[in-house]
Parts: structure tokens; sequence; C-alpha cells
């Protein structure tokens, strides 16, 4: 019986893990949740006052939807790779028009820090086996 619970404990923890690991990013999550993730994170590292959060929220969304869209669409490689790059730069273009000076610089700094991160992670640009 102990040996039955522990294995059972075992696994329950395994799940656990697995479960938490996972953190609803990526193209399975809404547009709505992606940009209310984006506002929240945007609040919490440069700590805007109520009237402009409503504001980015807006503007969060707006972008949010539009990627959707091209993600649903079926768009592949450079195409899909343009029009994404055009909806992260309108989406900054917006966020400059919203934020002061001091937080869009802040923003910035952020967001180029968060890009290096991803850079580092590899993400299937590595080289391969049997390439040099």
């Amino acid at each position: 019986m102990k040996t039955l619970i522990l294995i059972f404990g075992f696994i329950w923890i395994g799940l656990l893990q697995g479960y938490a690991q996972h953190d609803g990013r990526g193209k399975t999550m809404t547009p709505e949740a992606k940009a209310v993730m984006q506002t929240n994170h945007m609040e919490q590292q440069l700590g805007f006052d109520a009237s402009l959060r409503e504001s980015i929220m807006e503007v969060n969304l707006k972008f949010a939807q539009e990627q959707r869209k091209i993600w649903d669409s079926g768009i592949k490689g450079p195409e899909k790779r343009g029009q994404m790059q055009a909806i992260k730069t309108e989406r900054m273009t917006s966020l400059k028009a919203l934020l002061s000076e001091n937080e869009f610089a802040a923003y910035q700094e952020i967001h180029a820090k968060n890009q290096a991160k991803k850079k580092g992670k590899g993400h299937g640009k590595g080289k391969g086996r049997g390439r040099s």
C-alpha cells in the first residue's frame, strides 16, 4: 500500500510539473489573453496609471488581433515575416504616441533585452546534424 501511494505521489508531482511549465503562450492564446498579458507586463515594468492602461490595452488588443489574422491565414515564409514585422513596427509607433519619452525609452530597452534572450534560446536556428 505504501508503495502504491508513493508511486501515485510521484506521478502526481510529475503531472503538476508538466502543467506548471506550460504558461499559455503561443499561437493558441487568444488575442484578448495576449493583450492582457502584454499590458500587465508593461504596467508591471513601466508603472503607468489606469487611464494609460486602458489606451495601451486597446493598442495591444488591436495588434494581437491583426497578428492572429496572419497566423490563421496560412501565409508562410518571408511574406508572413514581413507582415508580422509591419504590425510590430506599427504597434511601436502607437505605443510611442501614448507613452512619455522616458517610458518609451525604458520599454525599448526592456524589449531589446527580451529579444536578446529569445535569440539565445535557439528556436531551431542552430546548426543541425551534418551541418558545419
